[in-house]
């Protein structure tokens, strides 16, 4: 593409995320290069703050392809009523006339709508075909952006598309970038038409972009939606790009599996994105030595790797060891998945405290003897009481003093610790010379050349590869407690194979193509002299803790995000809730609360929740003034689209009749797409491409499956065009033409059914909880609130109790 360079000098001088270091220039350079030959590939780099830059290079250099590949609107392939757009106004095709013109009906909003005849020469010239039309002027930006580029648009007429498979708070930052574009700032979606899938199948177009232009890219969160598209035949793509460490996980591993065959059945071409350290597993390994080029920064650089043990007593030993075979009783009961999770979070972080007494442990055991208070069935006195012994143990003033010896040695040190200690940690270690990061924290360009020694504290073996294979700084030291250097010797072990096994693959050679491998080498070396110095007792064996060692190498929880922990959760619940779900809607969740008996409450912006106050009155407030100790009440008040589906079944078997016009017209539409679906014994999958057919945007099965049934269906569908192309398919054309009067009556239907819920919760407000007598309710006091950005979470399953 003879534009490539142009469009990496486009992004150099927008920078719309900031400073481009010559590092990652390095990086676009080479991206480029790579998705010129149309090949398939694979990209790891030192971490994961590459991606925004690299999308928008791709997306930009495939718009621009498009175009440049693009030829004048073919006049004879188009069908009377086709939008177009000519010189920035829009129009239906109407056909020829008698003079050999076109005639082209507009689509403006005015009362004296002026219709065109246009010579054949000058709708090929100045015609672009349009998705759709719409009543106001083209805006023209990627006209301008194609004249940028010294270029001109033609007739649009290559529908050709990639897709982009991307994290979701990445995705938002794309849509947020800008670029100068003539003389204006320009966002991303003006200048490259793109559409969104979401994780319920549904295709939008993203913000900025015009509906009216054919979308050169498709982003997509969810790898199961992309995959299911193309495995039905429902997408076609140029090539598909997949950035994140994320799908290399266990949970998301089997669909980034898929893509290789899907590729070579449906002939596009796939590029997979991430850090050095996503790929570190015999199944990643595989999947990438199938790509024809593999481009890894870790034959590139070199560190000293230190390990540091931390003495261990025998108390805490044979604590250890007590509480671990606890855990893994209670493992073995599904039913008690929740309570094990919390003991190996007390674990965890037992042998991760700097100090004796720590708070943080203290509130884990708390959160144990709570749950054992509300499950007295469980005899757990034992195990509190060996958790006890544990935070009174001076393990953490020996994690202390190992840590301080080398805090005092380097004058900028990065101490990296689990989640829940971060906060402790910063409060204990206070010094100038001292940064503190959470294994879960990011890792980006602007932390290279800031630290002389990076300090792991107690690290999992996917926590320690992310920032040893970062290369942050010259010398990391690994600080773990006696007992787990085994472990660590086989985890260290295990990544000396796989590093040899990438490097025979791809023959790397270079000057330091096999340092990092021999660092590696040395630190187990000095392990296994640890361990023999050590002479320590076989508190943790392979053999004896298999379980034990497979928590320690894979905790998924702990690879994950925050935000990818409860999005998880939500996807587990959601199979098992969705049949009887109120609400089909989605929203953004920012907070969730954890509540006692093991309840979870995820918040929505602008919620307001009832509370108890200490005189036990129950006071509405808004989410955010809800703090840790609190007690939060859940009133069992049916939603509005319980109550419709109620009232809807009524009025279908004829109990009831509507009382007034909007909930006539709101039964008469649903009542005749359900008659005409049943008539025909569709099944949601035929509906589905009955509904296309008439011109309908794309959606999955289940959607179909929700609208076929009327114990699901929703009160309104996303948009009023629906209504239209329904009003097509069953052959009404009052529904067809008025299909906006139909869409206002269901929302006016669903206002009154909410301001009715709305009302009732309002009663309850500023009443005493001893006064509440017929409604039903829980309690819960809050133990924990976390900041999070979890997207497209069922509406049903927020600002409400869910089982943890």
């Amino acid at each position: 593409m003879k534009f490539r360079d142009d469009v990496k000098s486009f992004l150099i001088e927008n920078s719309p995320f900031g400073y481009i270091p010559v590092q990652r220039k390095r990086v676009l350079d080479e991206i480029a290069a790579l998705s010129e030959k149309s090949e398939s590939f694979t990209y790891q780099y030192l971490n994961e703050e590459y991606f925004r830059e690299v999308i928008i290079l791709v997306c930009l250099n495939f718009a621009l392809k498009c175009i440049e590949e693009d030829e004048q609107l073919k006049v004879q392939k188009l069908t009377i009523g086709d939008p177009i757009e000519y010189k920035k106004q829009f129009y239906l095709f109407q056909g020829h006339n008698n003079d050999g013109n076109y005639v082209l009906k507009s689509a403006a909003k005015s009362k004296n709508p002026c219709d065109l005849q246009v010579p054949l020469q000058m709708l090929e010239r100045y015609g672009h075909k349009a998705k759709t039309t719409k009543k106001r002027r083209a805006k023209g930006v990627l006209d301008q952006f194609a004249k940028h580029f010294g270029m001109d648009l033609k007739g649009l007429t290559e529908n050709k598309q990639i897709a982009i498979v991307l994290p979701k708070n990445v995705y938002t930052d794309i849509l947020s970038s800008q670029f100068w574009v003539g003389n204006k700032r320009s966002f991303f979606g003006e200048i490259c038409p793109s559409s969104y899938l979401t994780a319920g199948g549904k295709v939008h177009t993203v913000l900025h972009s015009d509906t009216t232009e054919t979308s050169f890219i498709l982003f997509s969160s969810s790898i199961n939606e992309i995959v299911n598209g193309l495995d039905e035949d429902n997408l076609q793509f140029e090539a598909v790009y997949v950035f994140g460490n994320k799908w290399f996980n266990d949970s998301n591993f089997s669909n980034l599996r898929s893509l290789p065959s899907l590729a070579e059945d449906f002939h596009f071409s796939i590029a997979l994105f991430s850090s050095n350290s996503a790929i570190f597993s015999d199944d990643s390994l595989e999947l990438i030595g199938e790509e024809k080029y593999n481009r890894n920064w870790l034959s590139e650089y070199d560190e000293e790797l230190l390990v540091r043990s931390v003495h261990t007593n025998i108390e805490f030993q044979t604590c250890l060891t007590i509480v671990t075979d606890s855990w893994k009783e209670y493992k073995k009961d599904k039913i008690l998945t929740y309570f094990a999770k919390l003991i190996w979070n007390s674990l965890r972080t037992s042998t991760s405290v700097a100090s004796i007494n720590s708070e943080v442990f203290d509130s884990q055991i708390s959160k144990l003897e709570e749950y054992g208070r509300l499950h007295n069935t469980l005899d757990i006195d034992e195990l509190i009481d060996h958790l006890h012994l544990m935070l009174h143990n001076r393990f953490g003033a020996q994690m202390k003093k190992c840590l301080m010896k080398s805090i005092d040695t380097y004058s900028r040190c990065a101490l990296v610790v689990i989640d829940d200690l971060k906060q402790e940690y910063e409060s204990i270690f206070n010094r100038f010379n001292v940064t503190t990061f959470s294994y879960r924290d990011q890792i980006t360009d602007d932390m290279y050349g800031r630290f002389d020694a990076i300090i792991l504290v107690n690290p999992y073996a996917h926590e320690r590869e992310k920032w040893t294979q970062s290369f942050l700084a010259l010398k990391v030291i690994i600080v773990t407690p006696q007992d787990f250097l085994k472990p660590l010797k086989w985890s260290i072990q295990k990544e000396i194979r796989l590093i040899r096994k990438l490097n025979d693959k791809w023959k790397v050679k270079t000057d330091l193509h096999y340092a990092y491998a021999d660092s590696l080498s040395k630190l187990a070396a000095e392990i296994i002299r640890g361990i023999k110095h050590a002479q320590m007792p076989k508190v943790l064996s392979a053999k004896d803790h298999p379980d034990l060692v497979q928590e320690i190498e894979k905790d998924e929880d702990e690879i994950l995000s925050t935000d990818e922990i409860y999005l998880n959760k939500i996807k587990s619940r959601v199979a098992r809730l969705s049949d009887n779900a109120p609400d089909n809607t989605h929203v953004n969740v920012h907070k969730v609360f954890e509540l006692t008996a093991g309840y979870e409450l995820y918040g929505t912006d602008n919620a307001h929740l009832f509370t108890v106050t200490g005189n036990g009155t129950i006071l509405k407030k808004r989410i955010d003034l809800i703090s840790k100790g609190e007690q939060i009440i859940d009133f069992e008040v049916p939603y509005s689209d319980s109550l419709y589906r109620e009232h809807f079944k009524k009025m279908s078997e004829r109990v009831v009749t509507p009382v007034n016009l909007d909930e006539k017209n709101d039964f008469r539409w649903k009542r005749s797409f359900l008659n005409y679906i049943n008539r025909n014994g569709y099944s949601p999958a035929v509906l589905k491409r009955k509904m296309e057919l008439e011109g309908a945007p794309t959606h999955d099965v289940s959607y179909y499956a929700t609208w076929s049934n009327q114990d699901k269906m929703p009160i309104l569908p996303q948009t009023d065009l629906f209504i239209r192309y329904v009003g097509r398919l069953i052959g009404d054309e009052d529904i067809q033409n008025n299909y906006q009067a139909f869409y206002h009556s269901s929302e006016i239907v669903k206002q009154k059914l909410t301001d009715l819920r709305d009302a009732k919760l309002a009663s309850l407000n500023n009443k005493k909880l001893a006064q509440i007598a017929t409604q039903t309710f829980l309690i819960g006091k809050v133990i924990s609130i976390r900041e999070v950005n979890v997207p497209a979470v069922p509406r049903f399953m927020t600002n409400t109790f869910l089982k943890g």
